[in-house]
């Protein structure tokens, strides 16, 4: 902040704020100026009477500048300003400060935050500041409520993932075909997620992903496939005895976005999080994977087809976080494969993010 303020008195000495330099800008009521410098940086002058100009001359930027010691909290409240007053330090959050001669006002208290305060001789009552800053006339100051923003993560999902059978049910429970292994089938997502501060401790977290559903089977030897009659889906064990399974698995990746509303507590709302929400998904691929030993030799087999998977996928989703770790847990309320399939199958996922 100590080089912006350096800066912009470098830049008012080029300028001179000097009549030469604006007046001779054409205005007109309600015009306004905007001086750019530097890499993000400007002066804006509003005009509402283009007699106003010439009062500029009467005043010393810099002088200004060094009066009103502004400085930035770079640690903690990046978007507070800090500003030495007669009072001492004042917090600023998000403010705005408007200069101009008010002849009316007399009023040295600070009134209500959404509307402006002023102060007489805001820049002393000496001699020598007479002499620059016009002692005696008002000056109008404006705070500005802090305005609701949105931040950006980038998080990822890691948990496992299984499916219900008439969305009631483990098919391990009854050791069904199609059983997968409940701590080997890993779900993993990535996450652009936005999170907005809708009112009080209510925000929203919304954004888009990548979702990958490892369905590894229990049973080593268990294949998907089509049957090339009915075009319906099939899981039944290989029988070759050359083979030996080591591994088959579905992976169906989706395309995701997810709308939570959340409350969160703490300060800044870092602090403890729950919240409950929607998400959708498109299917953008999926494949079968066997890895399998064969004569001795250890092989790989991908498939990749749609396997009657269901296009879409649509569920609930709740949350509950404390500083930097989330718990999640998702539910497909649609079936993996398409509603003419069977067996019906609702996919869930659960996990941490990080």
């Amino acid at each position: 902040m100590k080089q912006l303020l350096k800066n912009i008195s470098l830049f008012a000495i080029t300028l001179g704020i000097s009549s030469s330099a604006l007046l001779a800008l054409p205005a007109q009521a309600g015009d306004t100026l905007i001086l750019k410098f530097g890499n993000n940086s400007s002066i804006v002058i509003q005009l509402n009477d283009k007699k106003d100009l010439e009062t500029i001359r009467k005043y010393d930027i810099n002088q200004m500048l060094d009066q009103l010691q502004v400085q930035v909290d770079s640690s903690d409240q990046k978007n507070f300003l800090l500003s030495e007053t007669e009072d001492g330090l004042k917090i600023l959050e998000d403010t705005t400060i408007f200069y101009s001669e008010q002849e009316a006002w007399t009023s040295t208290e600070e009134e209500d935050s959404n509307e402006p305060f002023t102060r007489t001789d805001v820049w002393g009552d000496s001699d020598e500041d007479e002499d620059s800053y016009q002692s005696g006339k008002d000056y109008k100051i404006k705070f500005n409520k802090k305005r609701n923003f949105s931040d950006r993560n980038l998080n990822f999902d890691l948990g496992i993932n299984n499916w219900l059978l008439d969305g009631n049910k483990l098919p391990n429970e009854t050791d069904e075909d199609y059983s997968v292994r409940n701590w080997a089938s890993i779900y993993f997502a990535i996450n652009s997620i936005y999170t907005t501060k809708i009112a009080g401790p209510l925000y929203l977290d919304w954004g888009l992903g990548v979702s990958w559903y490892n369905f590894k089977f229990s049973d080593d030897e268990m294949r998907l496939s089509i049957d090339e009659t009915t075009k319906d889906i099939v899981f039944a064990q290989q029988t070759d005895p050359d083979i030996n399974s080591i591994k088959s698995k579905l992976t169906v990746p989706h395309l995701n976005a997810h709308f939570v509303p959340n409350f969160r507590f703490g300060k800044n709302g870092n602090g403890f999080r729950v919240g409950a929400g929607v998400y959708g998904g498109y299917r953008i691929g999926g494949y079968t994977k066997v890895v399998f030993n064969e004569n001795g030799n250890k092989q790989k087999d991908k498939v990749r087809d749609d396997f009657n998977l269901n296009t879409w996928r649509y569920g609930l989703r709740a949350q509950l976080g404390w500083k930097d770790f989330d718990l999640f847990v998702n539910y497909d309320l649609n079936t993996v494969f398409s509603d003419s399939q069977t067996p019906k199958l609702n996919a869930f996922s659960f996990g941490i993010t990080i």
